[in-house]
């Protein structure tokens, strides 16, 4: 069963309405993103104060000198990717804007930042600390990897014959403070279990938990303007073509969590067979959100300062 319709179906099955208030004409929020390995997710909870962690994560963070030959340029990309795991342990930091059909992104350690515009359809890069810009558009074909060559025909999917079961159980844990404000906290588990036509079988987990304000989930799909329509439209209906698979199977027991709702802390777990971190290990990623403001549509954040200059790469 083709892996791509699952993740449509797991979607489709997690989708519920909400009742939240609608989203203001703009909302911004700053953003801590980590990323723990083999973590027991249970013991994981919003820290006492938001904006200790988003000063720690918010720290620059230099690129490394890529000196001269071959062995400067290993040197460098090790150090890269140092500089990459240890900034996922300590966090990520973030200041997210939405207003309108634009979104703005801050990366406070590098420095830099992006404008989406629905409008115009267009990406543009800010190097915030050498005051250059870049700007892409959305619809600009993507260039192959060796130039001159053609992109190779993805594979066609096959059915090997494996029944899919996923088995969706929420809990509803009560009210709980969390940077200042009353959230509802709700915990999902999903469990994936694959079988072959040989009879042998895996589970992976999927744990979430998550402290829902009362504040809205801002969500910008710039598919919903193109001209071809947006593609949601085909997902969705492979999704609801593997509901109907005979050979997939979904249960969901427990109330409904609301969606549409901005977390303020949530804790997403990815666990192998069994659930098991001895059996193929885990990954918790932990999403921190604070300051929500509200935010002017017509903020000048979402355009490029006067005083940047247009640069012909990223």
């Amino acid at each position: 069963m083709n892996r791509c319709f699952v993740l449509a179906a797991i979607v489709a099955i997690a989708s519920v309405p909400s009742n939240a208030a609608a989203a203001p004409a703009g909302i911004a929020y700053d953003q801590v993103l980590k990323m723990m390995a083999n973590a027991d997710a249970s013991t994981i909870a919003p820290p006492a104060s938001f904006d200790a962690d988003f000063q720690t994560a918010s720290k620059p963070v230099d690129a490394p000198s890529s000196g001269g030959g071959i062995f400067g340029r290993i040197a460098a990309s090790v150090a890269q990717a140092g500089n990459m795991m240890a900034m996922m342990r300590t966090g990520m930091a973030e200041r997210h804007y939405f207003a309108g059909i634009k979104e703005r992104t801050n990366y406070p350690a590098t420095q830099r930042a992006s404008i989406l515009d629905c409008g115009a359809r267009t990406i543009t890069t800010l190097d915030l600390k050498n005051k250059t810009y870049t700007v892409v558009s959305l619809d600009q074909p993507a260039a192959p990897a060796h130039p001159g060559t053609r992109a190779t025909p993805a594979a066609a999917a096959t059915d090997d014959g494996s029944r899919v079961s996923i088995a969706v159980t929420n809990r509803a844990l009560g009210s709980k403070p969390v940077f200042g404000q009353t959230t509802d906290e709700f915990a999902t588990l999903v469990a994936t279990t694959v079988t072959k036509a040989d009879g042998t079988s895996a589970t992976s987990n999927f744990n979430l938990t998550q402290y829902l304000s009362q504040s809205p989930q801002p969500a910008l799909d710039c598919s919903a303007l193109a001209a071809n329509g947006p593609p949601q439209m085909a997902m969705y209906a492979n999704a609801m073509r593997t509901l109907h698979d005979p050979k997939f199977n979904a249960t969901v027991s427990g109330p409904a969590v609301p969606m549409r709702r901005l977390s303020l802390f949530d804790v997403v777990t990815f666990s192998g067979q069994g659930g098991s971190t001895q059996q193929g290990g885990s990954f918790s990623f932990v999403t921190e959100r604070g300051n929500v403001r509200s935010l002017d549509a017509a903020d000048p954040l979402f355009s490029v300062p006067a005083d940047f200059t247009k640069s012909a790469s990223p």
